[in-house]
């Protein structure tokens, strides 16, 4: 058997391997992400993952060329499993309000960073490094999350879009870069400590104010009035 590999453009090919080959490379690669649950991708081994699997080290490396071969396989299979976020912001019936929208996009993208934390840390910091594969990765995952935020633009918004879409795009794309450091960063600190200054459910109310009013900039409009009115003006 000849160890696993990713293609240049960041695609697992595993189809190759038979139920029990496809349940041993499962056990390898629920090890590596328990132990960088708890520990740094800088001190994984490949023995290390094949102790906890139960299995020999020679068997770690009849499915990945690398300990590195097995960190970009989990940080591949986090990526595919962002479609639970584009999933909670489909068009459906109650899908004509842009604050319904933004606060499932917000919602889901925090609750797939808590359930993936260690493996998108990875992903994201050898992205930053400059690593191709993982820069593919990440670029593929962001631009797929903005596509699916400008079509819903697009459907909820009550003020016509005059022109090309690239300006819209560009404000989803830096709320987008918001909402990701900020589920980055959520769950870290000890909740008795000031930081982040700003309490967690403000900033998740911040987030959903934004994302909305870029989405849809009539609720601007509204919002503004409704304080002028509260105001006496």
């Amino acid at each position: 058997m000849t160890a696993y590999s990713a293609s240049e453009d960041g695609v697992d090919d595993f189809a190759r391997l038979g139920p029990k080959g496809a349940s041993t490379r499962r056990r390898l690669m629920d090890s590596a992400r328990a132990l960088l649950e708890h520990g740094s991708a800088v001190a994984l081994t490949s023995s290390a993952v094949a102790h906890r699997a139960g299995l020999s080290p020679a068997t770690f490396y009849k499915y990945f060329t690398d300990v590195g071969s097995i960190i970009h396989a989990l940080c591949h299979e986090v990526t595919l499993d962002s479609r639970t976020i584009i999933d909670a912001i489909q068009p459906r019936g109650d899908m004509r309000d842009a604050r319904i929208v933004a606060e499932r996009f917000v919602d889901a993208y925090d609750e797939y960073w808590l359930r993936h934390r260690s493996i998108l840390s990875i992903r994201n910091m050898e992205a930053d490094r400059g690593n191709a594969a993982f820069r593919y990765m990440r670029r593929t995952f962001i631009e797929e999350l903005m596509n699916a935020l400008l079509a819903s633009a697009l459907i909820v918004r009550r003020v016509p879009l005059d022109g090309p879409t690239q300006r819209l795009a560009g404000r989803i794309a830096v709320v987008v870069a918001a909402v990701d450091r900020l589920a980055a960063v959520n769950g870290l600190y000890d909740p008795e400590s000031n930081y982040p200054a700003t309490p967690r459910d403000l900033l998740r109310k911040a987030q959903i104010d934004i994302l909305s009013a870029v989405l849809d900039p009539a609720i601007v409009y509204e919002q503004l009035r409704q304080e002028m009115a509260e105001a006496g003006y």
